[in-house]
């Protein structure tokens, strides 16, 4: 059974909420899970699937409601009335009990567990997939290895500490499609060399590193995207890893953030010494922060002197914030 969505909080929405940056602070505000939600498309596509969505957690009313509490100076008194007189006819969503064929005893035998739903398209797989053909290993001669990927314009981003400068740089490789295929077999590497007389940005602050790769790596392995939205507490992320130097390997379970802030993020994803300079990913394979640290680590800014033993990144957005500034991307 779909949801009927009224047209005029449909154009409400679109007025108020045009992008998918507040459409995802909206569906936040409303404790609606938008890992999986797609915000794609012009303003009315894209909120008749979110209020579609709305409609099986919560009521039409209550996002009124929300709209009221983001824009309080607005003269509601002429609104209210158009918007409300077709939301006291829509019900919220609700499955129709004769097209349930199981226990009638009024038990509920399913429901989402935890604070947030766990459920995703299976196109999730698919995508991740993609996502990761542009993560490769970083092999330094004599040193050790780390991990990165690529972004746009052939940069590719690990940690400070991974590719602290320009000769080590010089000296280093980067190593993709370095796994087991599905047949057990080992991947046929690609292997690129790094040019930091092109390009190097580093931070040893924040420990990252910016460097472009010697040819179009961009065109056989692609390039990950920054993810929109800051990482939150309780989402789940999942990182493309190869740790001990190990082919490569995904994270996947028991991935949720701890803590999140401008500077820094912490979750519970495991990683293993080889998977600094990380992506970490949000739900939609867009990445939220480098990977760079784990171990009993401190909340920053905390009063508490209280250790918890996770894994740290940089926000995405400090990098992007300085790659912008630098003219790197766009």
């Amino acid at each position: 059974m779909a949801t009927k969505v009224p047209p005029q909080l449909l154009q409400l929405m679109c007025d108020y909420y045009p992008d998918s940056d507040r459409a995802r602070v909206l569906m936040n505000s409303l404790s609606i899970p938008t890992d999986y939600l797609d915000f794609s498309g012009p303003p009315k596509t894209m909120w008749f699937k979110l209020l579609a969505e709305a409609g099986k957690h919560t009521t039409f009313l209550a996002v009124f409601q929300q709209v009221k509490q983001d824009f309080p100076n607005l003269d509601w008194a002429n609104v209210e009335p158009v918007i409300l007189a077709p939301l006291s006819t829509i019900a919220p969503f609700a499955i129709p009990p004769e097209s349930w064929k199981g226990s009638t005893t009024g038990t509920v035998l399913e429901k989402i567990i935890g604070k947030q739903s766990t459920l995703l398209p299976i196109s999730f797989l698919e995508n991740g997939i993609d996502a990761s053909r542009s993560v490769a290993k970083v092999q330094i001669p004599g040193v050790g290895s780390g991990s990165g990927f690529l972004i746009e314009r052939n940069v590719f981003l690990t940690n400070n500490h991974v590719l602290d400068c320009e000769s080590t740089a010089a000296s280093a490789e980067a190593l993709f499609n370095y796994q087991i295929t599905r047949e057990g077999r080992d991947g046929t590497v690609a292997t690129f060399k790094f040019s930091p007389d092109d390009l190097f940005i580093t931070s040893k602050e924040d420990d990252w590193t910016a460097v472009r790769v010697v040819g179009d790596a961009n065109a056989n392995w692609g390039q990950l995207m920054f993810a929109k939205a800051p990482a939150e507490k309780d989402q789940h992320v999942n990182i493309i890893q190869h740790p001990g130097g190990q082919p490569k390997q995904i994270a996947i379970y028991n991935n949720l953030v701890q803590f999140a802030d401008r500077t820094c993020v912490q979750y519970l994803t495991d990683t293993m010494n080889g998977s600094s300079g990380s992506p970490v990913f949000n739900s939609s394979w867009e990445v939220v922060a480098l990977h760079r640290a784990g171990g009993m680590l401190r909340e920053p800014n905390s009063p508490s002197t209280r250790q918890y033993f996770r894994n740290e990144g940089t926000p995405i957005e400090l990098i992007r914030n300085r790659l912008v500034d630098e003219g790197v991307i766009s």
